[in-house]
């Protein structure tokens, strides 16, 4: 199939395309512009600006705090990069659970997530990134939850608190999970199975899951 026959919606934002920022903090206001001196308080507000479709490259400063209030219920339909990142250290923001679907280019980086629902679920997206991202379940169904996708990436992460699996893959394409911790799940620690293809797992610790800690092709 041609790149023509593809439509502009999937192809990727062009190599040399600069990067738009908006900067967010829990002290801040939607009606703000976004910037590093004036920034916006919601990830609703943030994920509004960023438009449908091919989207271009965005990134996401997230400033220390909560930002479980005005988060989007579903994170949809948007093409990258767009990357979410938290500038003041490692679990310094924090969100709720995330619903992504049809998102191509997400990457996650040093941000908290935690939820009773699933922490992070990602249907029909592609090249998805979670970068020392602490995800916590709280007895959650699925801590990360992926099906029918490709290109996805968890590294330097903590995923924890899974009433069934902390890592669930069903029809993934090309998944690599890279020096994680997985751990304190009732089922499996993680994951691959329902025709999941080209996995690479290393240099990860699976520990204290009720059944084990990491398996291809389970229940398939």
């Amino acid at each position: 199939m041609s790149a023509l026959c593809l439509g502009l919606a999937a192809l990727p934002a062009a190599a040399g395309a600069a990067t738009r920022e908006l900067t967010l903090s829990p002290s801040g206001s939607d009606s703000a512009s976004g910037s590093r001196s004036a920034p916006l308080r919601t990830l609703g507000a943030a994920w509004r600006r960023i438009p449908t479709g091919n989207s271009g490259r965005w990134l996401l400063r997230l400033k220390a705090g909560s930002y479980r209030n005005g988060a989007p219920v579903y994170w949809e339909r948007r093409g990258g990069p767009i990357t979410i990142e938290s500038v003041d250290g490692r679990d310094a923001a924090r969100l709720p659970g995330m619903n992504v679907f049809r998102v191509n280019g997400l990457t996650l980086r040093g941000v908290r997530l935690d939820d009773g629902g699933d922490v992070f679920h990602c249907e029909l997206c592609k090249r998805v990134k979670l970068d020392r991202v602490t995800l916590r379940g709280n007895e959650a169904q699925e801590t990360i939850k992926i099906n029918q996708s490709s290109d996805v990436t968890v590294v330097g992460s903590d995923v924890s608190g899974a009433g069934d699996n902390n890592f669930d893959a069903v029809a993934v394409r090309r998944i690599k999970l890279l020096r994680n911790h997985f751990h304190d799940a009732e089922d499996w620690c993680a994951y691959a199975k329902g025709g999941s293809t080209e996995v690479i797992v290393r240099g990860n610790l699976f520990s204290d899951c009720g059944t084990g800690g990491f398996t291809a092709g389970q229940g398939t």
